[in-house]
């Protein structure tokens, strides 16, 4: 069996299968620390060639033809400081991960001093490499600077930082070798109803859940009709869950917000008495709701908002992608400049890869690397000959083998094919009069003084080709050389470059055309036969071919600038000693970093804003206004209390993932919930108790300041229709992807990983920083096993006089409470005479500091973009990429089986083709193949097929899941037109041809759209309460007993 695979008995006997929890965060964890260690030392082989030219002790070429001494040491010498600067993150960041992953498993406090005292080494080694930076930026700026990029404190600073570094590795790697069972394996799964996210009020069966799908404006509107008829019969307060998708959400926390703040009051738990009820039609809250049914664009000012909003993510994007490029093309031309790996550039002949010294010559043995990588897969090969491979050492060789192959060719092309290409790019141009050569002329890939040279040397009888152009066509068209020399003369392409670029583009594409016999051609007969066949070969391939245009399209732009930069850095080497572009770059990042993340960047706050504005209200006695948008809408305190009947809010979404194993292959989804007990991740195969976390710890974990993981960001999630990741839709959306991303066309949003919070870290975290109020919400979430550990393990003494001092005492009737009862071995300490001493104070103030810091820094950085365009998002990272509830189950059917309740009532919105059904059949097809559960639903009395209307517009089914016989009735209303639909619904229709499918993609609706939708929903709700599903016979309910005691599964 798989290590990852862990097999638990359930009812019945039967085995459930699971991946296994330790093995999971110790491949997370170290696939974590592995991929900072390997960044560390690329980061270090790249500084090696930019030292050792620095101290001299490798030599440089230099080009014949530049004019300009060129200070290659001293660029060389920058260089090795910029790569140092980024070194120093890394390496923290690294110090870091390692302390994580000993926290998470070691218990020795000995070994937890030691690797304490080696991250103190580390970070005080980082601010002495820090300040030798500065320094020597300054140094080698002198005129009279040696080459010695050195100061007094190098060597300590070294000795610091390598010892700690090696300390902390080997605590981690000893940690991480002895990862077993883990210490905290508290078996409290089923007190904490962790099993199944239910608590101990919903041990017994639930008795109603209602389902609002996905669908937009449309199934808010519907879903609203359909809750203001459920409510009207006493059916709404009578449920237990209300669950929410994409659009069936916004009117859900629309619904539960108004419950949950009626009233003048501003307290966060007032739920007064409302009469009318909520949502009731005539209420100022359904009237404002008409007046903002065009929440995303309503006026003028927020379709500005929503144009600035995208692009200031464009233009992050676009700023980062240069960056990158630039730098790369920077790093190219220093090594193409001092190792002579392209010479010749300002001659009608370049040449490449001619190294002057023997050191530069090992770079044209790079290609051994993805070699080595191929070879490791002929060796398997050969070995699986004489013996077989176990399973757990063949992947770790495959793992190896892929990344050699990958990161060696990608080096290869850039150190070996960078230069190749562009000799080759600029002696064809130098020599040719086509028009290709005209575009690559165009471009900046042949300097300026070549092409003219090359002109001048023709005569009348002999005319010269050079840059697309003939010496006769230069003389008899008036190009003169001044003309020609005017263009493509700095590394950027300038607007009059844009214009050639685009006139020789339109000149190739001519000469494609002739060469393939167009009209008037020679050989145009021909021709027509190929075109003929061209055309059936393109009629075919279309379909494929064209949706990878732009992605294509954008992938060349991007290899033509980092050649045509790198090619400007050769032809301009006084470039590389100006260091104003460099540091802007630099600081430019850095206050993207600082200042924004991939989040802040994307379109999700603008549409959390414009839902929050339109749906999350609040009724006060005189009318029905915005809820305060700062206030933080937490599901954690959204719990109905037990003397106001009613149900607790659910928000579907999906965390997308595609690990081979965890997901089934095309889903690149698994489910993500959020609601008042618990939020994380739903799929049965993960790992109980962990893949769930209590509701307060993760909203701490997703942000200090509770913003990211609140009803409104919960909403807009589950709406998240529009990202480049979607879950089983990826797969159509492969091809455009890339645009979609750097487009900023991104709604979803990158929270924590739950399978990587840490509840303990996180009260330790509470305490410290003494924030009494989250302190006493998380108590009552810990086990008594967890408890205990963290008054032994993870509090010092002060902590824990604090914390004694903060839980209520025994003898009140808060401290009988069994969830803030004191563990039975935990002794009450020495109260602290005098009162707090001021070192406590400040390690208070300094812990708050350093939390306020690591929380800001916790937020998803440049590289989650990444991730994002280019589809690689994991289980096992600290990230997890959320986007709409839809793109895994669009009804919310899914969620609500797993909670296995009596009764479950679907608003189906859902605008799948007609008499198809689709969202349906996805969802009992995914709850059979998830959940192991039966559902029995036949629509074929809602279809229209050749008949004008159908005949119903709702349906009864049931489910029964297998493992211990659980049953339950499934209600469903689908957004169908019927007969006997008031008059305005049948007027609206008659006027819109496309209702009652409208496209979700429009969300901008009028009062008339909105209307219509929400009687629409009502009548069809209407009529599902009026037939209600047939009894189950006395004679089936026992047969199925009988069935049940055969099978072995107990009553």
């Amino acid at each position: 069996m798989d290590e990852y695979i862990e097999v638990n008995e359930v009812a019945g006997g039967r085995p459930e299968y699971r991946l296994n929890r330790v093995q999971m965060e110790r491949r997370g964890r170290g696939r974590s620390i592995a991929t900072t260690f390997m960044l560390f030392v690329a980061l270090l082989v790249l500084q090696l060639p930019l030292r050792r030219v620095a101290d001299g002790a490798w030599e440089v070429a230099f080009v014949a033809s530049r004019t300009v001494d060129l200070p290659v040491v001293v660029v060389a010498a920058r260089l090795s400081l910029l790569v140092d600067l980024v070194m120093i993150g890394v390496y923290l960041a690294l110090t870091w991960r390692s302390l994580e992953l000993m926290w998470a498993w070691e218990r020795r406090s000995k070994l937890r001093r030691v690797a304490y005292a080696a991250a103190i080494a580390v970070v005080i080694g980082a601010v002495m490499d820090l300040a030798e930076d500065v320094v020597l930026w300054i140094e080698t700026g002198a005129p009279d600077w040696q080459g010695d990029l050195s100061v007094p404190w190098t060597g300590w600073m070294r000795w610091f930082v390598c010892a700690g570094l090696v300390v902390v590795l080997l605590v981690a790697l000893d940690s991480w070798r002895r990862w077993g069972k883990p210490p905290l394996d508290t078996g409290d799964g089923a007190e904490k109803g962790e099993e199944d996210g239910t608590d101990e009020a919903e041990k017994d069966q639930l008795h109603r859940i209602i389902c609002c799908s996905g669908g937009g404006v449309r199934s808010a509107a519907f879903c609203l009709g359909g809750l203001q008829e459920l409510t009207d019969r006493g059916l709404y307060a009578d449920t237990d869950h209300v669950i929410g998708v994409s659009g069936g959400g916004y009117i859900a926390a629309a619904y539960h917000t108004v419950r949950w703040h009626s009233g003048d009051s501003d307290d966060d738990a007032n739920w007064e008495e409302m009469t009318p009820p909520a949502f009731a039609p005539g209420t100022p809250e359904v009237q404002r709701l008409r007046r903002n049914s065009s929440y995303l664009l309503d006026s003028g000012n927020s379709a500005l908002q929503g144009l600035l909003s995208l692009l200031f993510g464009i233009v992050v994007n676009l700023v980062l992608l240069t960056a990158v490029l630039g730098a790369t093309a920077w790093l190219l031309g220093w090594y193409l400049v001092a190792s002579g790996g392209l010479s010749g550039w300002h001659t009608a002949t370049a040449a490449s890869l001619e190294f002057t010294f023997g050191p530069w010559q090992e770079a044209l043995w790079i290609w051994l690397v993805p070699a080595f990588g191929v070879a490791l897969f002929v060796l398997e090969r050969v070995v699986e000959k004489y013996l077989t491979i176990p399973f757990d050492k063949r992947m770790p060789i495959r793992r190896l083998s892929g990344a050699l192959i990958t990161y060696g060719t990608l080096l290869t092309l850039l150190l070996l094919g960078v230069p190749t290409a562009l000799e080759w790019m600029h002696n064809f141009a130098a020599s040719s009069g086509s028009a290709a050569a005209n575009l690559l002329h165009a471009l900046g890939f042949v300097p300026n003084d070549v092409c003219i040279e090359q002109l001048k040397q023709g005569t009348p009888k002999k005319p010269a080709t050079a840059c697309g152009v003939t010496s006769t066509m230069s003389l008899t068209t008036g190009v003169a050389a001044g003309e020609l020399g005017g263009r493509a003369s700095a590394p950027w392409v300038s607007v009059g470059g844009a214009m050639a670029v685009l006139t020789a583009v339109l000149a190739v594409a001519r000469s494609a055309r002739g060469a393939l016999g167009g009209d008037g051609a020679p050989g145009a007969g021909r021709g027509a036969g190929l075109g003929a066949l061209l055309a059936k070969v393109w009629l075919k391939v279309k379909d494929v071919v064209l949706p990878w245009a732009a992605t294509v399209t954008i992938a060349v732009v991007l290899l033509v600038l980092l050649l045509r930069w790198t090619a400007g850095l050769v032809a301009v080497p006084e470039m590389l000693a100006s260091w104003d572009l460099a540091l802007g770059f630099l600081a430019t990042l850095l206050a993207l970093r600082l200042l924004t993340d991939v989040n802040r960047t994307s379109l999700h706050h603008f549409y959390r804003e414009r839902l929050s504005f339109a749906f999350i209200v609040q009724r006060s006695t005189k009318a029905a206004g915005p809820l305060s948008y700062r206030k933080s809408l937490r599901f954690s305190q959204s719990r109905p209390p037990e003397t106001r009947p009613g149900p607790r809010l659910v928000a579907c979404a999906v965390a997308n993932i595609n690990d081979p194993g965890v997901v089934p292959v095309n889903r690149g989804c698994a489910p993500f919930v959020f609601d008042d007990t618990q939020i994380g991740l739903t799929d049965q195969q993960l790992p109980s108790g962990v893949a769930l976390t209590p509701s307060a710890f993760y909203e701490y974990a997703a942000d200090r300041r509770f913003r990211d993981a609140t009803i409104p960001a919960a909403m807009a999630m589950s709406g998240a229709a529009f990202s480049p990741l979607a879950g089983r839709q990826n797969k159509r959306l492969n091809p455009y992807r890339l645009v979609l991303a750097l487009a900023n066309a991104r709604l979803g949003v990158w929270l924590p990983n739950p399978l990587w919070i840490d509840n303990l870290a996180t009260v330790r975290r509470l305490v410290r920083t003494r924030n009494e109020p989250e302190t006493l919400r998380a108590w009552p979430d810990l086990s008594p096993t967890e408890r205990k550990l963290l008054v032994k393990d993870y509090l010092n003494r002060p902590d824990q006089r604090w914390l004694w001092d903060l839980l209520p005492d025994p003898g009140t009737t808060k401290g009988n409470d069994p969830r803030f009862v004191r563990p039975p071995e935990w002794q009450q300490p020495e109260p602290q005479v005098g009162g707090a001493p001021l070192w406590l104070s400040l390690r208070v103030a300094v812990y708050r500091l350093a939390n306020a810091v690591i929380g800001a820094q916790s937020k998803p950085g440049p590289s989650r973009l990444l991730k994002e365009a280019v589809g690689r998002t994991s289980i096992y990272d600290r990230k997890l990429y959320i986007t709409d509830g839809g793109h895994y189950d669009n009804l919310g059917l899914v969620e609500a089986l797993r909670r296995r309740p009596k009764e479950i009532i679907v608003l189906d919105a859902s605008a799948d083709p007609e008499d198809t059904f689709r969202a349906l059949g996805e969802a009992i097809a995914t709850a059979r193949m998830d959940l192991n559960c039966e559902v029995t639903f036949d629509p074929r009395s809602m279809r229209r097929l050749t008949a004008e209307r159908s005949t119903a517009a709702w349906g009864n089914g049931h489910y029964r899941f297998d493992d211990d016989n659980t049953e339950g009735v499934i209600r469903m209303v689908k957004v169908i037109m019927v007969e006997g639909l008031p008059w305005d619904v049948e007027a609206y229709s008659g006027n819109n041809p496309k209702f009652p499918r409208t496209g979700t993609g429009d969300q901008l609706y009028d009062e008339f759209d909105l209307e219509a939708y929400r009687i629409l929903g009502r009548e069809v709700t209407k009529k599902l309460i009026a037939n209600p599903p047939p009894k189950r016979t006395g004679r089936l309910a026992y047969w199925r007993k009988v069935g049940a005691c055969i099978r072995g599964v107990p009553q």
